[in-house]
């Protein structure tokens, strides 16, 4: 039933300050509350009158769980709840969560934290396991207690005590989990092993636990052999503190880290972003940018050239870019414009394998989605379909732009299983109607895969995006239109190593066409040749020397000065040329051709 307050009592609350026996101002609190110290055992006892009468005890009042301090009949007169003499505000022992079990656990903050476990009861969860804390006298016997749940905001150790000398023999337990009915227990207390001063005869603690950013612990106090009354919890945490950014929950903006955000199932939107930056509007979705992931609009992704994934997807768990433990996402790309009459690059994707490690699996699933994006769009034929078994190579002679359609694999190019005997790739749980439609593939429960003893998987040389050497699995042929266009490739992946024991990892990567030129039609980029030493450079101007002709204004090295020299020299005009630049180009136009 919700609280009446009388309008004297808002009144008084709003507008009215008191004088603490000290004489300082003291006036109700808001949803922050003013922290006050506990008073000194010489505060706490001594008597402070003003002129012609005594003054009363003074303590915390709650009125409509908000914390005020001030005398027990002025509490009671604007309907309060007087917690006691000389309680402070601290911890905001006038939270709506009253502790009384597990499921109304109060959120605990650093430093001190009010409770009483006065007038309450047993809250059912049972017995706490004395063997984890033997010999510290928790003899728990059925006690009242208060709960308090506490996440941790990074990883680190924690400490906690009662010490508060006007409390009472406490015992303590802390669970672990999620939630009430997952949570497990990880340690205990009853009694200090020393006393010190300020604090009571019997006080717990519990020393350097440590603790993992983004876990909740559950913090139960009880008393020896059931004693029960006023305390204090004393927290205090010390290790690394994880990033905040803006959490958007049903419309509103908190400023949460990403494990507390996921807590309150919240949509994060990235590390650093803030609510200033308005990233909770309607229709808001993770956008890779650069491998950055950026909380907004698919219209606004666009704009900027991003990558927009799926209407459900968040920043956390770093949508545009990680790398995996064991594996890493690689590729070349095989060329640019090969698809005729279309603006495109293609690339051949490849998984890099820890050493003598197969690939069996390409995978989404509830906690890593399998995600292939393009900021702009896949080039799809109407001949091909969405893996290698669909790519019949026999078709390239008629129509040769199937050649560049876009399809994921394990280890096969197509359906003949070049450069393997066959392909024995399987597909289940995967809807392909965006893909074939040149939009993203998105799947939380599906793969494609072979088995442990299909050739395909084993990995196979390649040359990298650096022109590295490496060994790996092909994984994917993609081709994008628009040179300026970003690939994002994330996944679960599975395998055996060389050993034949199984291992699994997840990693994603940003994919994007650098201005890689294959004037001799290798399917590798020059500079990659010429850094292997298959193509010799001896002018150094980048472009091998096989494909020089002797064109002066052969820009882009294709072998002729064509509209693509003529358009890469006006990007440049007056920066890097000139007029008569120009006028050389066009006295040249057609050489080579």
């Amino acid at each position: 039933m919700t609280q009446r307050v009388s309008r004297s009592a808002a009144c008084w609350l709003a507008c009215v300050a008191f004088l603490t026996p000290a004489g300082m101002a003291v006036a109700a609190t808001s949803a922050q509350p003013q922290k006050a110290h506990a008073p000194t055992p010489h505060q706490a006892n001594q008597t402070t009158s003003i002129p012609g009468r005594a003054l009363p005890p003074w303590g915390a009042c709650c009125v409509m769980h908000e914390c005020t301090v001030t005398t027990e009949a002025e509490c009671l007169s604007i309907g309060g709840i007087f917690l006691g003499q000389d309680t402070t505000c601290d911890g905001n022992p006038c939270h709506p969560n009253t502790g009384e079990n597990c499921g109304h656990a109060r959120p605990a903050i650093e430093g001190p934290n009010v409770f009483t476990t006065e007038n309450g009861s047993d809250s059912g969860f049972g017995e706490p396991d004395e063997s984890i804390c033997e010999n510290t006298y928790l003899d728990w016997s059925g006690s009242n207690d208060f709960w308090f749940h506490w996440t941790s905001p990074g990883t680190g150790l924690l400490n906690l005590d009662t010490c508060d000398e006007n409390s009472y023999d406490t015992s303590m337990v802390v669970y672990e989990g999620a939630d009430c009915a997952s949570i497990i227990q990880i340690a205990c207390n009853g009694d200090a092993e020393e006393n010190i001063d300020d604090c009571q005869n019997y006080y717990s603690t519990l020393i350097d636990l440590n603790v993992s950013s983004g876990q909740t612990y559950w913090i139960r106090i009880g008393g020896w052999n059931g004693d029960s009354g006023p305390g204090t919890l004393n927290l205090t945490y010390s290790g690394s503190n994880d990033p905040i950014g803006a959490c958007c929950l049903d419309g509103e903006c908190l400023e949460l880290t990403e494990s507390g955000c996921l807590l309150i199932s919240g949509q994060y939107a990235g590390n650093n972003i803030l609510c200033a930056d308005a990233p909770c509007v309607p229709g808001a979705t993770a956008c890779c940018i650069d491998a950055t992931c950026h909380f907004i609009t698919a219209e606004d992704c666009a704009d900027m050239g991003g990558v927009s994934l799926p209407s459900d997807t968040d920043c956390s768990q770093s949508p545009c870019g990680f790398a995996g433990e064991l594996v890493g996402i690689h590729w070349h790309v095989i060329g640019t414009d090969l698809v005729e009459g279309e603006s495109t690059y293609t690339v051949d994707v490849y998984l890099d394998t820890p050493d003598g490690a197969r690939l069996d699996a390409v995978a989404g699933n509830s906690l890593q989605s399998k995600t292939i994006a393009s900021s702009s769009t896949f080039y799809q034929d109407p001949l091909g379909g969405p893996t290698s078994l669909d790519i019949n190579p026999a078709m390239y002679p008629l129509a040769p732009n199937l050649e560049f359609d876009s399809r994921v694999t394990i280890g096969a190019l197509d359906q003949t299983g070049d450069p393997f005997d066959d392909n024995a790739l399987n597909v289940i749980g995967i809807d392909w109607t965006s893909f074939e439609n040149g939009g993203l593939l998105s799947v939380s429960d599906g793969t494609w895969f072979i088995l442990p003893v299909d050739a395909q998987g084993v990995p196979q040389p390649f040359v990298d995006e650096t022109c590295a050497s490496r060994e790996g699995v092909l994984i994917a042929r993609l081709t994008t239109t628009d040179h300026a266009s970003q690939i994002l490739f994330s996944a679960l992946f599975q395998g055996r190593d060389s050993a034949d024991n199984l291992w699994q990892d997840a990693t994603s990567r940003m994919i994007a066409y650098q201005g890689e030129q294959d004037c001799n039609g290798n399917r590798l980029a020059d500079a990659c040749d010429i850094a292997a030493g298959t193509s010799e450079d001896a002018d150094q101007n980048g472009i091998p020397d096989e494909c020089e002709t002797g064109c002066q204004w052969d820009l882009d090295g294709n072998g002729n000065v064509d509209v693509n020299d003529l358009l890469a020299l006006i990007n440049e005009f007056g920066a890097t040329y000139h007029v008569n630049d120009l006028l050389a180009l066009i006295a040249e136009f057609g050489c080579g051709g």
